[in-house]
């Protein structure tokens, strides 16, 4: 339990909670910061303003290119400018994202400030000295590039699992982020897509700024005319691919080679190539919990069998959103007999458990790399399981599992080979 408790804290400061209850400026105020993706430059964009520049000079700092996940979680990337104005100081300050800037003094008649503005979100910083405007500055992309950039869409990681696609405005930074929903009676749901998107330069033909959502319940695309600032037309088509149904009841089994080593009193069996089998389920509740049970079973000379039923429940995530850890709460029971010449012994035990998720590890989108553990709080019952999983749908697992109670010790460790049952519901 020790050891649970310590995962949890290790990663609890870089937790966020999800999207829906993480809302925040992309200038002001905590941030998630996510991964860069996609290179862009400060010399992609250029500042536009109507003050005369023997007022105001204002630069983006080289290499303050941040990528922040904000509204709707989609990623976009953020730079600092710096700001000189001339006036009197206790009289200056700015409008930007409904936030009054106050500025610092350089002199008494010079003041300045550095902050964060969004890339992908041009919005105006207004300039006032007391109740007089004076007018506003924008950090805009350039004017359409001429030819495409090598790598301009960044297609979120949430959207990996459907095969998503994006087509058209290849000469702009294009930013997607995905999220799954359900529709219809319990027993036969069908899944729907959410996605979120932003482009640089192009807007909706009526003038409206993203973010933009489309709602793809099928593999049919979406197709959407966009606009350039000068009235020239552009397409953008987003699609996925959906499976038919979305079921909440998920099973997978796994087969492979393992060791187990048992002892009872003065005896001892060391089987060093012995079959097993595990059986998992999982029954989705939500985006961040569900019931899960298991079910691993060892037989030659000696036979093992440890099957559990567990509540899991997010905790949070970390590094991007990357980094998920789940608490499992629930209890097992365990049958144990050395031969076929002792009685069995069947017992109910309650260790917990928690499990570290590394998704889409080391840049493989949709594999993810999976740590877990149980651990039991009894002192008089010694028992650890212990598993290491990669994959997707097919995956590899090594797991190791000991229990011993008084005379009666058993353990199994051993590399097995998982994959996809049947589902339901």
């Amino acid at each position: 339990m020790k050891i649970i408790i310590f995962f949890c804290l290790l990663f609890w400061s870089s937790f966020t909670p999800s999207a829906d209850e993480n809302v925040f400026s992309l200038s002001f105020g905590p941030v998630s910061i996510g991964e860069a993706r996609v290179p862009i430059s400060v010399s992609d964009f250029e500042v536009g303003m109507d003050i005369p520049s023997e007022k105001i000079s204002v630069s983006i700092e080289p290499e303050s290119v941040q990528w922040v996940r904000g509204e709707q979680n989609i990623l976009s990337p953020r730079a600092r400018i710096i700001l000189k104005i001339k006036g009197d100081p206790k009289l200056l300050h700015l409008s930007y994202q409904e936030k009054k800037i106050v500025l610092q003094a350089a002199s008494k008649t010079e003041a300045f400030t550095t902050l964060y503005v969004s890339l992908f979100y041009p919005e105006s910083l207004k300039v006032y000295e007391g109740e007089k405007y004076w007018g506003q500055i924008q950090v805009r992309p350039k004017v359409k590039q001429k030819t495409a950039f090598k790598k301009s869409k960044l297609i979120d990681y949430s959207c990996a699992p459907y095969n998503f696609e994006v087509k058209g405005l290849d000469q702009e930074y294009i930013s997607v982020s995905c999220r799954l929903g359900r529709m219809g009676n319990f027993g036969s749901e069908k899944p729907f897509l959410e996605v979120y998107w932003t482009a640089t330069n192009v807007r909706l033909l009526d003038g409206s700024s993203p973010p933009y959502v489309a709602i793809l319940s099928d593999s049919s695309p979406v197709i959407v005319q966009m606009k350039y600032p000068d009235g020239q037309k552009a397409h953008i088509q987003l699609k996925a691919k959906l499976p038919k149904r979305s079921y909440r009841f998920k099973t997978a089994l796994g087969f492979g080679p393992y060791t187990v080593t048992a002892q009872e009193g003065e005896e001892k069996n060391v089987a060093k190539l012995a079959p097993a089998g595990m059986l998992y389920a999982h029954f989705s509740l939500g985006e961040s919990s569900s019931f899960r049970a298991f079910d691993a079973l060892v037989s030659q000379k000696s036979f093992f069998n440890n099957a559990g039923l567990y509540f899991a429940y997010e905790l949070g995530r970390a590094f991007d959103q990357r980094v998920e850890v789940v608490a499992l709460l629930g209890f097992q029971s365990l049958t144990y007999r050395y031969d076929k010449n002792h009685l069995s012994d069947t017992q109910l035990i309650y260790p917990q458990g928690v499990e570290v998720v590394f998704k889409h590890f080391a840049g493989l989108e949709n594999y993810d790399l999976i740590y877990g553990m149980f651990i039991s709080p009894s002192k008089n019952e010694d028992y650890k399981n212990l598993w290491l999983r990669w994959g997707r749908r097919v995956f590899g697992e090594v797991n190791y599992i000991s229990w011993s109670n008084q005379e009666k010790k058993v353990s199994m460790w051993g590399l097995s080979l998982g994959f996809p049952f049947v589902s339901l519901f």
